[in-house]
């Protein structure tokens, strides 16, 4: 039984493990998962279960991205190994890992989901699945060429419109055991009480009590925002996000989102939202006209796509507003869903407020329809909000959330 491999695979350690984590060890069929709130102990357990993998047996690791996997993922797996004498041998350039009886662990972002095409696998493990594309599932779903042939998800769920639930839970695809925040009891006392006070019904039964909860409970709430009749007369920081589409007249919208941060209130104001459906022409122009009109001491924050073509489209605005505005460029190495927590975080601590002669109704009804996952949704203006949140956080001093999520 697995319950037998993982009590062997814990030996050495100083704590025997949960009882969901067992339990989830313990489920059959091809596809298991560990649904569970924020620090109920689902990714240590998803590491545990590629101890108890066959001999010979090829699999492969999953994260939403890179810097996910090495502040999350990886580390947990370092713990289930230590003490164990299982890992026999790692390269951190082909990114593997080798354990006993020849078995062969390898790592993988899923920030591209195409790239993880091509090995051939006898099991996977995608952390934090909920932010992931659906189609980071199917892909792995087709390399399981091999032995023993099964997949599973550690993950917070993120509501009934997600994929996760359309496509596993409620297909009866997949077998899966949930936990809660509070049923982990090596977390640091009053931890999950934390959590718990973070947000309103709906949020708490989703991040802490690891629910599937209806539409409305995913990211974003509408009363998380709040509403400024006036600027406060307070010192601030300011900056406008650009999320520039390329197609005119259809498709995803460009987004010029005005965000201001106010130290000593501690608030993040959406001031100003320009938007339209432009062709890459009339962007660059709306583009520095809005420059102009915001003043010297407004830099536009431009999302800078991997590969050249990411860079060359924002040299062009460079340049276009070359004496007129600084523009900062700040590298998208994370999946949209990623970016956009930690204005969430802020949101539902009260910290988000949008000045009530902007595009309240708009902008208010796609974050709560936001996922960051689904195909098709629009999200251009949580995308420009995300990214100005995240900038006048680091320009602020503040330490950076990160693309971390609790395991």
């Amino acid at each position: 039984m697995l319950r037998a491999k993982a009590k062997r695979a814990v030996l050495g350690f100083s704590r025997p493990p949960l009882d969901r984590q067992v339990e989830f060890w313990n489920l059959s069929g091809k596809y298991t998962g560990f649904i569970g709130g924020v620090g109920s102990g689902k990714t240590f357990a998803g590491a545990i279960k590629c101890l108890t993998m066959p001999p010979g047996s090829v699999g492969m690791i999953v994260s939403p991205d890179y810097p996910m996997m090495a502040k999350t993922t990886l580390p947990a797996l370092r713990d289930a190994l230590r003490g164990t004498g299982i890992l026999k041998g790692e390269s951190k350039k082909d990114r593997y890992l080798e354990l006993a009886g020849g078995r062969i662990v390898h790592y993988a972002s899923a920030h591209d989901p195409n790239k993880l095409r091509g090995p051939n696998l006898g099991w996977f493990w995608i952390d934090e699945a909920s932010f992931v594309k659906p189609e980071t599932w199917r892909i792995m779903g087709g390399r399981l060429r091999k032995s023993p042939g099964v997949g599973w998800i550690t993950t917070t769920p993120k509501g009934k419109r997600h994929w996760i639930y359309k496509d596993l839970v409620a297909s009866g695809d997949l077998n899966y055991v949930t936990s809660t925040s509070r049923a982990n009891h090596y977390n640091l006392e009053g931890f999950a009480d934390s959590v718990e006070s973070l947000g309103d019904l709906s949020w708490v039964r989703q991040e802490a009590f690891g629910e599937f909860v209806d539409a409305g409970g995913t990211v974003f709430l509408g009363t998380m925002f709040r509403l400024m009749g006036e600027l406060p007369n307070e010192r601030y920081i300011a900056c406008r996000a650009w999320d520039c589409a390329t197609t005119a007249g259809g498709g995803d919208w460009t987004v010029g989102l005005r965000m201001h941060y106010y130290p000593r209130i501690d608030v993040f104001l959406i001031v100003d939202i320009v938007r339209g459906q432009w062709g890459p022409g009339d962007v660059d122009a709306i583009i520095k006209a809005t420059s102009i009109s915001d003043g010297p001491n407004v830099p536009v924050i431009l999302e800078q796509e991997g590969g050249s073509s990411g860079k060359r489209v924002n040299h062009y605005v460079r340049v276009s507003l070359s004496g007129v505005q600084q523009v900062i460029d700040v590298p998208s190495t994370t999946s949209k869903l990623t970016r956009a927590m930690p204005l969430a975080r802020s949101a539902a601590a009260g910290r988000v407020a949008i000045l009530s002669n902007s595009s309240i109704a708009e902008f208010i009804g796609e974050a709560v329809d936001f996922t960051g996952v689904e195909d098709g949704e629009t999200d251009d203006q949580v995308d420009a909000a995300s990214l100005a949140h995240n900038w006048l956080f680091r320009a602020s001093g503040g330490v950076s959330y990160g693309s971390s999520a609790s395991a």
